[in-house]
């Protein structure tokens, strides 16, 4: 039983040769789609555009490195970036991305067409309240023998909530023209990596992205308020929180000790 089980594997293997031989005289194309829940399409770009997200996402992606542009920005179109795979530095992969396109998600209509008046004057033909955008970076070396001309491109389009809210439609198309047997076989697990990837962990980390802005917007405030009090203290309201430190009232300090008290309201 062993023994044909033994014969059986080459045999598989074999039928799959033409097909493998096939796929690497023509390019592959992966697409994958999500619906992201009260996310802007601005939003969704700006994460997208910002090379330094990308680890946060892709789980093949160990990280990013670029000579002249900061990866934690959005990546102006002609710049270049280079993403690293597998387990460096004993098995160091990398695919140089070059942004190519960069058409940023917008609010109301861009297109400088006039709108035809409708009933009590309001356009008939409005546009959505914001556009959509697109990126798209290239590879032509793409991952040394392995794969060449690498297309990662994504398109970003909002889309109506049922409740009113603004959701954001992406979709996610990846190309590359496979020069090895292991780039044909790959296919499954980008196809899993991509999925999970903008279908899961891009909507947790955009989540945690707003939370964060949240908290920093609500320190700020915090800092601002915080600020005008000891401030107001200083000059109308007898110096408190100097006088508990131990520290003279504002009026009585050299004016060295004013404008670092100032300088401590700021």
């Amino acid at each position: 039983m062993s023994n044909m089980i033994n014969d059986a594997l080459p045999l598989s293997l074999l039928l799959l040769l033409p097909s493998i031989a096939s796929s690497l005289l023509q390019p592959i194309s992966l697409r994958t789609t999500a619906v992201l829940e009260d996310q802007t399409p601005a939003a969704v770009q700006k994460f997208l555009a910002s090379p330094g997200n990308w680890p946060k996402i892709v789980t093949s992606s160990v990280g990013v490195e670029s000579d002249g542009a900061d990866v934690e920005q959005p990546l102006p179109v002609g710049q270049t970036v280079d993403e690293i795979f597998g387990l460096p530095p004993v098995l160091p992969l990398a695919v140089r991305w070059t942004c190519t396109k960069s058409v940023l998600a917008s609010s109301g209509s861009t297109d400088g067409k006039k709108r035809t008046p409708g009933f009590w004057g309001i356009p008939a033909n409005r546009p959505p309240l914001s556009s959509g955008g697109r990126l798209e970076f290239s590879s032509a070396d793409g991952l040394e023998n392995v794969a060449r001309n690498c297309r990662m491109n994504f398109d970003v389009q909002r889309q109506g909530g049922n409740n009113g809210e603004q959701n954001t439609k992406l979709v996610l198309d990846m190309s590359y023209e496979p020069v090895s047997p292991l780039a044909v076989l790959a296919v499954p697990v980008l196809t899993v990596d991509n999925a999970i990837a903008i279908k899961f962990l891009l909507p947790a980390a955009l989540r945690t992205q707003s939370e964060l802005d949240k908290f920093r917007a609500l320190m700020g405030s915090l800092y601002l308020v915080a600020g005008l009090a000891h401030l107001a203290d200083c000059l109308a309201g007898g110096s408190q929180l100097l006088t508990f430190a131990g520290c003279p009232s504002f009026y009585e300090l050299p004016l060295v000790g004013q404008l670092l008290a100032l300088l401590w309201c700021a």
